[in-house]
């Protein structure tokens, strides 16, 4: 409603319809430019509008996507076998500490490294 009282558009159809019974051509002239003013107010308002209910919409896609990104990473943070992680880790943390002193008794070095 407050569209249609913004842009005059009924008081500018009643002003046409006066001028059209009258039979006065300046007055239909007029009535009509501002008729046609208002046709593009309107037009303007309902652009605007669609531009804040694209810009709404494509918020409203792109909160749904991260939701279902959170619920994601939530499901597989959760499903994660906290004892079998420990071992995989242990066994890991065991290997890396056995290639370490493995490297430093190979490259101890030895009085004829010194000679050379």
């Amino acid at each position: 409603q407050t569209l249609f009282m913004d842009t005059g558009i009924f008081t500018h159809m009643e002003e046409l319809i006066d001028a059209l019974r009258n039979n006065n051509d300046g007055e239909i002239n007029t009535a009509l430019d501002n008729l046609s003013k208002s046709i593009d107010d309107i037009q303007d308002y309902r652009s605007a509008l669609g531009a804040i209910s694209n810009g709404l919409r494509m918020t409203m896609n792109k909160t749904t996507l991260e939701e279902l990104n959170i619920t994601g990473l939530r499901s597989k943070l959760e499903d994660i076998d906290f004892a079998e992680t420990f071992m995989y880790y242990s066994t890991m943390a065991v290997l890396y500490e056995a290639s370490l002193a493995a490297g430093a008794r190979i490259m101890v070095p030895s009085l004829i490294d010194f000679l050379r």
